[in-house]
């Protein structure tokens, strides 16, 4: 990682909830499916930051992917709303 600041996130706790959404499991099928836990998406999305991260063998800066979790900390059953910072 470069010089920048390195953002650590806080969790509320393990999510253990099966997800109300039936979405597939199935690779190769083309329909939406769960974000995993380690799915990224990179901060600097250029060429040259990229090219530079892997010529000192070091992993680009990144954040957590949004999207549909498998397991979920909130029961959706017994919450009203959810606000996503």
């Amino acid at each position: 990682m470069n010089s920048e600041k390195k953002i650590e996130l806080q969790t509320l706790g393990a999510a253990t909830i099966p997800s109300p959404l039936h979405l597939s499991k199935t690779t190769g099928d083309r329909l939406y499916k769960f974000i995993e836990e380690n799915d990224r998406v990179l901060a600097d999305v250029s060429l040259q930051s990229f090219n530079a991260c892997m010529q000192n063998n070091e992993q680009p800066a990144c954040f957590e992917k949004a999207g549909p979790r498998e397991k979920l900390f909130f029961d959706p059953k017994n919450t009203t709303v959810a606000i996503v910072t």
